[in-house]
């Protein structure tokens, strides 16, 4: 059951870039068509967790 709540919610991540290369995992509507930042309504945008200052530089 637990596994499922988590998998159901991980399928609306969208991975991203913006203009300048960075990652980003926003949590929205789970469409693939979207790939850059600046394609997702700004309160999409705002639910985005920057990938780059979780991960470091070294990843």
């Amino acid at each position: 059951m637990r596994g499922q709540i988590i998998s159901e919610q991980y399928n609306h991540i969208v991975w991203v870039k913006d203009k300048d290369g960075a990652q980003y995992a926003c949590y929205g509507n789970g469409d693939d068509k979207v790939r850059r930042k600046e394609d997702l309504t700004y309160a999409d945008q705002q639910k985005c967790l920057n990938l780059n200052v979780v991960l470091g530089d070294t990843w």
